[in-house]
């Protein structure tokens, strides 16, 4: 059974009006643009140098890959932007001595309107936000006017006019980074008025958010955790922060464990049942001949004794959680083989539906 027991970021999905009425999923394309902009957004380097390789990988061309890295330089300023440009070089030449040929991807069309720039930018965001833009805006923009221009002249004018990305990516790209932050609640209340203006659904924004937020939770509880968890009972890296031990006075023993993204337990047992407290991220839970089911921040499992089950990250998300093992004499888990491959991502097909 699997309950929540912290609203965290469904509480904030309600309070912007998302409540995915409708069964459209975003794209594998989608998912790795979201990683990539969160990873990006968050400075987290070696994340996005995979995620980058898998959006290679599924697709993304170069000029798409980079002018995703330009516009986040708005959003989360040049450091961030610079930062992942150097990465996706990097990639880019890893995968040249690999071999691997990328698809270079079209150039921005020619600017046709030259008129003036505060105004294209105006008139960009009046169609973006489909309500009529004051010049300049109110409040900041009477407050502070260079930022306003700046906003119109620059991310609204040169940045969206390139067409290497359409107004809708765009939009992902902003609502992926803004997730992934924190402090960025009131931008990215007026960011999802945006992103529906130009064609996602309340499902796809909700999924866009749970997995941008499930990035930004891999902040954990508990520290990642030095001990890493063994290869006969783990696929994939895997670490342990014990909390407590069992002993005569606790009959049970409790750890932190933080999984990498892909990795998972072996398929077990526990004689007196398990709890786990999901604290980051976003991962799976199986009992032996049910479907999967997804577990997110928030959310106790409460597994019963003598359940063949494994558990452990998403295929797109690392995940931490916190096991309370219960003990009979000095047993407290029975291991089997490892979860294949192939029930893996049967896994994470099922709960996309």
């Amino acid at each position: 059974m699997i309950r929540k027991i912290i609203m965290g970021t469904a509480w904030m999905m309600v309070s912007l009006g998302l409540y995915a009425q409708n069964n459209e999923m975003l794209t594998d394309k989608d998912k790795i643009i979201v990683t990539i902009s969160a990873y990006a957004a968050r400075g987290e380097l070696a994340e996005l140098k995979d995620a980058l390789n898998r959006g290679l990988d599924v697709g993304l061309t170069v000029s798409e890959a980079r002018e995703i890295l330009v516009h986040l330089y708005a959003y989360t300023g040049f450091p961030r932007s610079l930062n992942g440009l150097m990465t996706l070089m990097n990639v880019l030449e890893e995968r040249k001595t690999q071999g691997k040929k990328d698809v270079e991807g079209r150039e921005a069309s020619p600017i046709v309107d030259t008129g003036d720039t505060y105004e294209r930018g105006r008139k960009t965001l009046e169609k973006l936000s489909g309500v009529p833009q004051p010049k300049p805006a109110k409040g900041y923009g009477e407050f502070a006017p260079r930022i306003d221009r700046f906003l119109k002249e620059h991310l609204f004018a040169d940045v969206f006019d390139s067409d290497v990305l359409d107004y809708k990516t765009r939009e992902l790209v902003t609502l992926s980074a803004l997730a992934a932050l924190n402090g960025t609640e009131a931008q990215l209340k007026g960011h999802l008025k945006l992103g529906k203006n130009t064609g996602w659904t309340d499902r796809q924004l909700t999924e866009i958010i749970e997995m941008a937020s499930a990035i930004k939770g891999i902040d954990p509880i508990h520290p990642k955790g030095e001990q890493k968890l063994p290869d006969t009972r783990f696929t994939g890296d895997a670490y342990l922060t014990p909390l407590l031990a069992h002993d005569t006075t606790n009959n049970f023993a409790m750890g932190s464990v933080y999984f990498e993204r892909n990795a998972r337990t072996h398929w077990h047992t526990h004689p007196r049942g398990q709890v786990l407290i999901v604290t980051a991220g976003e991962g799976l839970y199986q009992e032996e001949g049910k479907p999967a089911q997804r577990i997110r921040k928030g959310e106790i499992v409460n597994i019963p004794a003598r359940i063949r089950h494994w558990h452990g990250a998403s295929a797109h998300s690392p995940m931490t959680h916190i096991g309370i093992t219960n003990y009979v004499g000095e047993k407290g888990v029975n291991w089997y083989e490892a979860v294949t491959d192939e029930q893996f991502d049967k896994a994470n097909s099922e709960v996309k539906r």
